[in-house]
Parts: structure tokens; sequence; C-alpha cells
């Protein structure tokens, strides 16, 4: 049961009620709606208003991430009466959302800026800080780093690995570092004509030896990046004891072992044709695919090079017929403190990125148990379980993980540097510098 408060309202000042919440939460189970977050909403058997502040969610069997991910956009609550009006084009710069938080979403400029204006009627007592608040695409790294250092662009969250490189030389004091959410993969595909992987797991086995991750951390993360053979964030891993410490302590330290990784290829047999490597067109995932390409030919895997154009690259992960190619690299977060989030992607309600298609019964039966498992030890000790399974299999190659990035100008402060950003009203708090 969730209780609404009484003095929350929307923008235009009409007051939040449980119909809209219903509304907002019903949306997502709706198949018309396409919601990113219908995954999270299979175990939702009835979703009503309970008298004149209460909303209840009833489940059909336990589920340990139901009430977290309230806490993301699955929970944003939208005015009924206006998303009914505009149905698609909710959401979109031609029908800005009506929510409630505080800040009003003012303009949305294609392809150049998103505004915002202090919503100065504010539920909540403490109002923001700032009156105004700008989000501009820059897409450009040196446009970044030079609009950072002038103070034309206040703050930035996630700056690549060669705006990191630049702004630790000029002001390395702006850079703020926080743990981070998000592991970077190498994913096997299947292509739209569902042939079979043309990368086969001692393909991958053999890839994963031979990658240098100490290297990519280094110099394609600026540094802000750790090694890791943990497909899931070290930061997910919060509960359970020491199981999820035992079982990274399984796992070794990365390294890169040529030898063992040819031999593998030797045991897959001849490759006739490259592997075709897909990646956004930002320089530094093109380093990336560089050094990916350099790892394959030291073990004799051939790798082609494919450079997709960003927005096309990112389209692909929701249709598969963009996806013509055999591997490709890709930031997974998870959207809370639990490695459920990230492990699910292997079952039937999250496949939405399992590219590749991989299946494995044991893997679907241990995550169904963890998900309706309310003991953390117990739960842990079933991730685990899918953990070693997991990484035996490579079904992704896990290269390395992101430290949460954060650089704002020395005019400003508040913007934290933990991983609340996607969700959290961090803006909020953001204001001018003491002097």
């Amino acid at each position: 049961m969730y209780e609404i408060r009484k003095d929350a309202t929307f923008w235009d000042g009409t007051p939040v009620t449980p119909q809209d919440v219903a509304f907002s939460l019903a949306r997502h189970m709706d198949p018309a709606t396409k919601s990113r977050w219908a995954r999270y909403f299979t175990n939702v058997e009835a979703i009503t208003v309970e008298g004149d502040h209460g909303v209840k969610v009833k489940l059909k069997q336990p589920d340990v991430m139901f009430h977290a991910v309230m806490a993301t956009l699955a929970g944003a609550v939208v005015k009924k009466a206006h998303a009914e009006a505009h149905q698609n084009a909710i959401g979109t710069p031609q029908a800005l959302p009506m929510c409630s938080g505080p800040f009003k979403l003012a303009a949305w400029n294609v392809g150049s800026s998103i505004q915002l204006v202090r919503n100065d009627s504010h539920w909540n007592a403490a109002k923001p800080l700032s009156s105004r608040f700008e989000f501009k695409f820059v897409t450009d790294t040196a446009a970044q780093v030079n609009g950072l250092l002038t103070g034309e662009l206040q703050g930035m969250y996630g700056p690549t690995g060669n705006a990191i490189a630049g702004l630790k030389k000029a002001d390395e004091k702006g850079l703020h570092y926080g743990r981070g959410f998000s592991n970077y993969n190498l994913i096997p595909n299947q292509r739209p004509s569902g042939a079979p992987l043309v990368v086969s797991d001692k393909i991958r086995q053999a890839l994963s030896l031979a990658i240098d991750r100490t290297a990519v951390a280094r110099n394609v993360f600026g540094g802000a990046a750790l090694p890791t053979l943990s497909p899931a964030p070290s930061a997910s891993l919060s509960y359970g004891g020491d199981v999820f410490p035992q079982a990274i302590a399984k796992l070794g330290t990365p390294k890169v072992d040529l030898e063992a990784a040819k031999a593998l290829v030797a045991q897959a047999g001849p490759i006739t044709q490259p592997i075709i490597l897909a990646y956004g067109a930002r320089s530094d995932y093109q380093l990336l695919a560089t050094l990916i390409q350099d790892a394959g030919r030291k073990i004799g895997v051939p790798i082609e090079l494919k450079s997709v154009p960003y927005g096309q690259y990112v389209a692909g992960f929701f249709d598969a017929k963009l996806r013509d190619y055999d591997m490709l690299m890709m930031t997974k977060n998870v959207n809370m403190t639990e490695p459920l989030d990230f492990y699910s992607v292997f079952t039937p309600a999250f496949d939405a990125l399992n590219f590749g298609r991989y299946q494995n019964k044991d893997v679907i039966e241990a995550l169904a148990n963890a998900r309706a498992e309310t003991d953390p030890a117990a739960r842990a000790r079933l991730i685990a379980s899918v953990q070693d399974i997991i990484v035996s299999d490579k079904a992704w190659i896990p290269l390395v993980e992101f430290t949460n990035t954060v650089y704002m100008h020395r005019a400003i402060t508040g913007a934290p540097a933990s991983y609340v950003f996607p969700y959290y009203p961090w803006a909020a708090g953001v204001g001018a510098a003491a002097r």
C-alpha cells in the first residue's frame, strides 16, 4: 500500500490524487505504451485506489524488485487527465508531461536543449536553489571540455574518457567521483536473419583472456574505471554478508593469457569470416574497439570494426533489425542496489537486451527463485550461483566497471557524485558556490 501526500500538487497547481498514481503505474502494464519499465510489473496482479489517499499494488507472488523500482522512473507520477488528452504523444516535445517535481519542464528544443524553471509552489519546503536549469546537448568531446572550462557549460555527468583526460589536465578539482552502477560489456549478437552465433563460447572465452582490461580502464576511460571480471557492478552487491565478496574473490583478478586464448581458438576450429564488432561512433569507443580488434589479432581471431552513428546504435538496442553484426559494446547499468536487476536480463521477462539469445534453464530457475526470495543471504547465494554460470559461459564479456563521474565548474556546487542522478531531483540542491 502506498499513501499519497495530501499536499502534493502538479505544476498546474491541481492536487496529485491516488487516481493519478494508479494510472501512472498501470501505464507500464499496457502493451500499447511500450514502456521500458514493463518488465518490473510482470508480477503485478492489480493496482487499485484505496480510500482518499491510498494506492494498493497486489502482487501475484513476492517480488523483491518491485518496491525498489518505485524510486526510479517506473514510479514517476503524471497527471492522468493530461496524459489521456495527449495519449501517445505524452512525454515528447509536442506534448510535455505534467508532473509534480521541484522544476517545471518549460521547453524542449529538439537536438539543442531542455529548459526547466523553478516550481515556486512545490509542496516540498526545501525549494530549489536555482531559478532555472538548462540541459544542453553537446556531443563533441572537445566542445564539452571547452564549454566546461570556460563556464559556458557549468556541469556534466558522465564525461567520456577523453573528456576526463582533458579536464584532469586543466581543472582536476572540478572532477568528483562516486561509486558507479554501470559495467561495460562486450556482447554477442544474433543477427536479424536468425543465423547461429558467429562468436562461439570458445571464442568468447579466448577474447576475454586476450583483452587487456587495465589498458582499457586507463586509456579509454581516463582512469575513471576499474578492470572487472564480474558482469554486474560491485555497487549492486550490497547485502548477503560475505556471500558476494567470496563470489567476487573466486573470479580472481583480470589477467591477460594469450597462450591459453590461442589454445581455445584452436579448439574452436577454423574461423571462416571476420567477426563484425559494432560500436557507437564516438572517439573513445573507437579506441576501445581498436584495442579489442588488436587483442583478437594476437590470438588469430579476425575482427572487423563497424562504426554506427550513435543515435542509430542506441536505436538498435530496441530494434533487432538494426543489429546486423556479430558483437557490440554496451554499457549496462542497474537501477537499484540489487544484482537481480542486472542478471535478470537473461530471463524471459527481461530479455530485451539479451542480444545473443543466451538461455540456460538453471539460470532462469535460480533467478526466478531469487526474485521471490525475501531473505537476503538466501537470495545472495542464488545470485552467486547464477554469476558462476554466466561467467563460466561468457554469456557477456565484462570489461570495466565505471566510476560515476561528475564535473562541476567552480561557480556552482551541490551536484551529487553518486549514481542517484538519473532519478533523484538532485538539481534542486545545485546553486552558486560560496566565494
